[in-house]
């Protein structure tokens, strides 16, 4: 429960304790603070201190201690009802009461009594009405955003140029201005209660009764129907009606859209289909799936339908790719979409989403016929053979499936896990399907927590590590640096995963902590081992919340003062993707170590989409290219050669130092040569290291 808290609240906990004495309060703090939880308390003295404290600041619990005899339980609690605040008030018994005093408790509004000895529990019930709070919170902040909401959306449903109205049971209950314009009437009362089908020409009320018909059975994809409209005064204009589900005062309804008809139907239903269609394959697009899946998350969160979503991925397409070249791969990537089409359109709708991606939305949540279905795919891509200018192509998929639960509250959600089920079946072997495991996932938040308070205990105790990988200067071999990793091990003595760890400290907001005790650590023991001759330097890295924190460059200069470090002797590296996210704050922080006369360098460069665009606001003095541009050139290919040779040249011309970091073999070592790159790094050349005790002659 308390992971789960974590990863949703980024705020400290906050809370109120009455008791007389704080040894208690201090115990159970400890075990929150234990549990990675950031928590803020105020103990109180006096019911003019509760008073104020509930007035000055927002609280999330209040713990009472029974033993209190300062302030005595009930009256704080009773102060808390009286203000009408919303604070679950825990009562902390010395030992187990009867029933009679937890129910007096309850009946007066407080929330729960548990006796203080029982820590586990106690914990338990805390993380539970902190949860409770924290949606009640988010219900209120969500209400007053709905109604604004509202009010923006009935502004523009008045002033759209199109006809909109929304029906209930073939009635009208509500018509925009402009349908009641179109329709020739003059007040909107007119309409009300009058039926849909009465104010279409007889010719097209069969047609329309169909689409309706349909429409209710679930099939939201129905194009738009052109057809008669009959106005007030019985003549009748040529116009295209789409419908689409929709909620009017809480009801359940259909929202009818209705446009004259275009001067060349022909071309505007072409230019209509290209907004929701995948130009190479033919298969419905991104940004329209997308919309489909809004709207069926909305359905089954209304009980109405149950759906599930399959992603489909070529297993080889990238080396087919690059053997066969862009143009063919797209011959068959289009074969593809052809033949799964018919497969799954029985079933639901298929889109491309990316590159070789498909998905599918599935108009059914059963595992036994997801997995039929999922066999089906398979087998079909499998035995489809597309020659292409002589050559057969072939290959399988994987498979990644999740049902639409309850807890698949939003379409970044459900394409996110069922991505992350597929990329398993891939790295599996690929060729066949993996259904997203909510348990297992519980049980990563659950290993996420243990992780976030070994990483809080590892700050307060000074047990991470720092270790040391030299970066050689391929044109001044003597030039000595060093890139610094934090190391953190359990208390079995392994070594977490430096990728673990950060991810789950970056989500618990950790990461400008670990930044600070590694550039503090870094800082004394390079001031310890310049003292012995040594002229090295160090790289350190920001995290994303690092680069937003604009007091880190102050704090920097504060630690290089106290260790009489010149300040040349630290770089600070920044993640292009973190840079390219909050662009206006690392300018300005990489601006502020500049003029400290530190340096920075940007690492993973060249993965963005217009890497070189970051350089016009971040003059960094370092770039350290991504090590996966590195690891192509393992696989060979002057392609990939020729790519990093033109990246380097035109960094080297903006006055760039390059960096090439993985360098795992003597052949992309002898390959870096005729690149021009200034300094490597790599395990091929010294893995990190407990000391800055490398050999740079």
């Amino acid at each position: 429960m308390a992971e789960h808290i974590r990863s949703k609240n980024q705020g400290p906990l906050r809370l109120l304790f009455l008791e007389d004495a704080s040894n208690h309060a201090e115990s159970l703090v400890s075990h929150f603070r234990n549990a990675g939880l950031a928590t803020r308390v105020h103990r109180i003295t006096s019911l003019e201190d509760l008073s104020e404290s509930l007035n000055a600041h927002p609280w999330d619990l209040l713990l009472a201690f029974e033993s209190s005899v300062s302030i005595s339980p009930d009256d704080a609690l009773s102060e808390v009802v009286t203000k009408g605040k919303d604070l679950p008030c825990i009562l902390l018994l010395d030992e187990e009461q009867t029933g009679k005093r937890v129910t007096e408790w309850l009946q007066a509004g407080g929330s729960d009594a548990i006796p203080f000895s029982h820590m586990d529990w106690l914990k338990l019930v805390c993380m539970r009405e902190w949860t409770n709070l924290l949606h009640r919170r988010q219900g209120r902040q969500n209400e007053i955003a709905l109604k604004e909401a509202e009010k923006r959306c009935q502004l523009l449903l008045d002033s759209s140029v199109d006809a909109i109205a929304y029906v209930h049971e073939g009635m009208h209950i509500h018509a925009n201005p402009a349908y009641v314009e179109l329709f020739g009437y003059i007040d909107p009362d007119d309409l009300t209660g009058m039926p849909l089908i009465d104010m279409i020409h007889k010719d097209d009320q069969s047609n329309l009764k169909q689409l309706i018909r349909r429409f209710q059975q679930g099939d939201s994809t129905q194009p738009p129907m052109d057809f008669k409209g009959m106005k007030g005064d019985d003549s009748y204009f040529k116009g295209v009606i789409t419908l689409s589900p929709a909620k009017w005062d809480g009801e359940k309804c259909t929202q009818v859209i209705i446009r004259k008809a275009a001067a060349d139907p022909e071309l505007e239903q072409k230019l209509e289909a290209m907004k929701s269609t995948d130009m190479l394959t033919g298969l419905f697009n991104r940004t329209y799936f997308t919309e489909l899946l809004d709207t069926a998350i909305a359905q089954r969160e209304s009980g109405d339908k149950r759906y599930a979503l399959v992603d489909i991925r070529l297993d080889k397409f990238r080396d087919l790719k690059k053997e066969m070249g862009m143009g063919r791969a797209d011959a068959y990537l289009t074969q593809v979409a052809k033949h799964l089409k018919p497969v799954v359109q029985e079933h639901g709708i298929l889109a491309r989403y990316s590159d070789d991606v498909f998905i599918a939305l599935i108009n059914n949540d059963l595992q036994p016929r997801l997995q039929a279905l999922g066999k089906e795919i398979l087998e079909s891509v499998e035995n489809l053979v597309v020659k292409i200018e002589n050559a057969k192509v072939q290959t399988t998929a994987s498979i990644g499936i999740i049902p639409l639960t309850e807890s698949a509250d939003n379409s970044h959600y459900v394409i996110s896990r069922a991505e992350s089920a597929c990329l398993q079946a891939w790295e599996d072997g690929g060729n066949q399907i993996v259904f997203h495991d909510h348990q297992a996932e519980l049980q990563a938040m659950v290993k996420e927590g243990d992780i976030v308070a070994l990483v809080t205990q590892a700050l307060e105790q000074d047990r991470f590590k720092l270790s040391y990988q030299p970066v050689l200067n391929l044109e001044h071999e003597e030039e000595q640096q060093y890139e610094v990793f934090s190391r953190l091990e359990n208390e079995q003595g392994e070594v977490i995963p430096a990728a673990d760890f950060i991810a789950a400290s970056k989500r618990a907001g950790l990461t400008t902590r670990i930044d600070r005790w590694a550039i503090l650590h870094a800082v004394k023991t390079l001031a310890e081992h310049r003292e012995k001759g040594n002229d090295s330097r160090l790289f350190l890295n920001l995290g994303p919340d690092s680069i937003q924190d604009q007091t880190l460059p102050s704090w920097i200069n504060v630690a290089l003062k106290a260790a009489k470090l010149p300040s040349n002797a630290l770089i600070f590296q920044m993640a292009e993707e973190d840079v390219a996210i909050h662009l206006e704050s690392a300018a300005t922080v990489c601006d502020s170590l500049q003029k400290l006369n530190c340096e920075v360098c940007i690492t993973h460069f060249g993965c963005a989409v217009e890497p070189f665009t970051l350089l016009e606001k971040i003059p960094a003095n370092f770039i350290k290219i991504d090590g996966s541009l590195v690891s192509n050139l393992e696989d060979g290919g002057d392609e990939a050669l020729q790519h990093l040779q033109e990246m380097v040249t035109t960094l080297r011309r903006q006055d760039k130092l390059v960096m090439v970091p993985r360098i795992e073999s003597n052949k992309i070592l002898s390959t870096l040569w005729q690149c021009d790159v200034n300094y490597v790094q790599g395990y091929y050349l010294q893995p990190p290291m407990d000391a800055m005790e490398y050999d740079f002659q």
